[in-house]
């Protein structure tokens, strides 16, 4: 997670919205200036997000748009009116009146807890008033010890564009595997215990 992120709730958002081109400063980095460990990131992310379009093509999902790492723009209270931020999902499964926010970590993470619920689900509401929301967090490696702040449930590969609202479901996936790993089934409480 990057280092200044802040987290928020729907209340401090005063303005947001969905851009098509990225934000300026983006353009200033290239794939040889990540770590090793940043660039199999990104890799393993396009292969999430690529399984996932091939997944809606097959299973006919013809009205789900899936949107791979959609900037957004906003602004909060306090925030001058020249100020603005800018935060990137990795995916957004997107139909009828429901957005499942698609959070892709190498391994099992809190983190992506944070992101969904305290930064991405705050200005897509705004974006979406009337939207219902679902979360998941896609992993290759998954630690039931990892502490994580909501109880959550696992997620099954014909699950995902069928999340449940205003819950958070992690789905395992190893690009080499198709979903195989460590995993556990049925409810997984707080902290995986």
């Amino acid at each position: 997670m990057r280092e200044n992120f802040r987290a928020i709730n729907a209340g401090e958002v005063t303005f947001a919205k969905l851009i098509d081109e990225p934000p300026p400063f983006t353009t200033s980095v290239s794939m040889p200036s990540l770590t090793k460990v940043q660039r199999s990131g990104l890799v393993y992310e396009k292969k999430v997000q690529e399984h996932l379009r091939h997944l809606a093509l097959v299973g006919g999902f013809r009205n789900l748009a899936v949107l791979s790492n959609q900037w957004i723009s906003y602004r909060l209270v306090g925030d001058e009116e020249w100020f603005v931020r800018y935060c990137q999902p990795d995916c957004l499964l997107v139909e009828g009146d429901k957005i499942t926010i698609i959070e892709i970590k190498i391994q099992h993470t809190g983190d992506s807890w944070k992101q969904v619920r305290q930064l991405y689900e705050p200005v897509l509401k705004i974006i979406f008033p009337s939207y219902h929301f679902s979360a998941i967090e896609i992993c290759r490696w998954f630690d039931p010890h990892t502490p994580f702040p909501e109880t959550f449930y696992y997620c099954e590969e014909a699950e995902i564009f069928n999340a449940v609202e205003n819950r958070f479901g992690i789905h395992v996936f190893n690009s080499k595997g198709r979903g195989k790993g460590e995993r556990a089934s049925g409810e997984i409480g707080v902290g995986g215990k």
